[in-house]
């Protein structure tokens, strides 16, 4: 848009507007997503999307590095990752190494016990897989994401080859319901949580 502006003289000014997302890197301390939470079948939609398909990202299938493990600063009770992980007793090695990968079976579960400290995140899927977010970028081939809050909102950009996936985790006003919003390539689909337990 062009302003003409008269002094004695004109002059032109112009104005660009950009929009853009901004995230915050700090997570606020009147959100805590821990806990243990159930799907509401009737108010949620598969989620349609296709896996990555970026195997040489995907660590050795016979060893690997294990999960890490999460603990909040003194007084909390952070997520403690041990090497018996899951329902087979141990972690898909695959899905932590490419941990920031979301996939057809995470994006569906009707179960996550999620782990909420102030630097990071960690779910557990239905299945037994794990998933391990930091806030801020990170990338991983050609893959990068970004982990960031918008007020009380926790949205998580992954951009591929593939195409683009944006998660945005949001909890009601009474913090027992816990609403994820999936937009893959431009479509929405929507996956809404009760909360069972808090860790």
């Amino acid at each position: 848009m062009r302003v003409i502006i008269s002094c004695g003289c004109l002059s032109a000014v112009t104005f660009l507007l950009v929009a853009c997302t901004t995230l915050s890197y700090s997570s606020p301390e009147s959100v805590d997503l821990s806990g243990t939470w159930l799907v509401d079948e009737s108010l949620s939609e598969r989620v349609m999307m296709r896996p990555p398909r970026d195997s040489k990202q995907r660590g050795d299938r016979d060893g690997g590095s294990k999960p890490r493990k999460r603990t909040r600063p003194e007084g909390g009770g952070g997520m403690r990752s041990s090497e018996s992980g899951g329902p087979a007793g141990r972690y898909d090695v695959d899905d932590y190494t490419a941990a920031q990968v979301l996939t057809p079976a995470a994006a569906n579960s009707s179960e996550l016990m999620i782990e909420h400290v102030p630097e990071s995140m960690g779910i557990r899927y239905q299945n037994g897989k794990y998933r391990d977010i930091d806030w801020g970028k990170t990338a991983q081939g050609n893959r990068k994401m970004t982990a960031g809050w918008q007020g009380p909102k926790l949205i998580i950009e992954t951009s591929a080859r593939r195409g683009a996936i944006t998660e945005t985790f949001s909890l009601n006003e009474t913090r027992n319901t816990l609403t994820i919003v999936y937009d893959v390539n431009g479509n929405e689909f929507v996956r809404v949580y009760r909360r069972l337990s808090k860790s």
